[in-house]
């Protein structure tokens, strides 16, 4: 990132299984905002937005691309 740019917050809807792994959590360190699916809750069938990820537990490597993604999806609105 260029010197004197900050990244924006952003906005993330986690699975509550998420909440405590180590990368939500420093997230949520940083100010991002995280909002969680009730426990208990089978989460949507389909999520159909812009910002969608198909994410799952294999996937925590790519995390840093799907926030890049979506601080560029930001900056165009």
């Amino acid at each position: 990132m260029a010197k004197g740019k900050a990244n924006p917050v952003l906005c993330l809807m986690v699975d509550a299984r998420w909440l405590e792994h180590p990368k939500i959590q420093a997230l949520i360190a940083q100010g991002h905002i995280v909002a969680v699916f009730p426990e208990g809750d089978p989460g949507p069938d389909l999520i159909l937005h812009p910002a969608a990820h198909q994410w799952n537990d294999e996937l925590w490597d790519y995390l840093d691309v799907a926030l890049k993604a979506a601080r560029a999806r930001r900056r165009k609105k």
